[in-house]
């Protein structure tokens, strides 16, 4: 996977996001003048994988501009699980890339995608995001 800083306006998410955990991350990015983990991105649609909460509090801070994975979500490489029981719907790579797409989103936290050789902690400078 290749680090890239991609337009912030470029990407589609297809889950909502917690108010609550945005603020905290706005104040964490502010305090530590750092991204700490960059975001996932399916290449061709554009649809984010997983960072919804940073997407959003780097927006709030006025990026123009997010670290991300860029990858090739059909791959078999790529899992995608539900993390809510009660939604009874059967998930597929297909339904999260037409939630993004579409702009029809799942609730917060819906799902939980595990990618093989993810990077830790890259501390991208925020200043280089606006």
């Amino acid at each position: 996977m290749i680090l890239k800083l991609i337009a912030i306006n470029k990407i589609k998410g297809h889950e909502r996001t917690s108010k609550r955990r945005v603020e905290e991350l706005v104040r964490a990015i502010q305090k530590d003048g750092v991204v700490k983990q960059a975001i996932i991105v399916d290449r061709r649609s554009s649809v984010v994988l997983d960072g919804h909460h940073r997407v959003e509090a780097l927006k709030r801070l006025g990026a123009t501009r997010v670290p991300a994975y860029l990858v090739t979500y059909q791959s078999q490489k790529i899992r995608v699980y539900l993390r809510r029981s009660y939604l009874q719907m059967h998930m597929i790579k297909q339904a999260v890339l037409h939630c993004g797409i579409t702009g029809k989103i799942f609730p917060t936290k819906t799902t939980r995608h595990v990618l093989p050789h993810r990077q830790g902690i890259q501390k991208i400078v925020l200043s280089t995001l606006l």
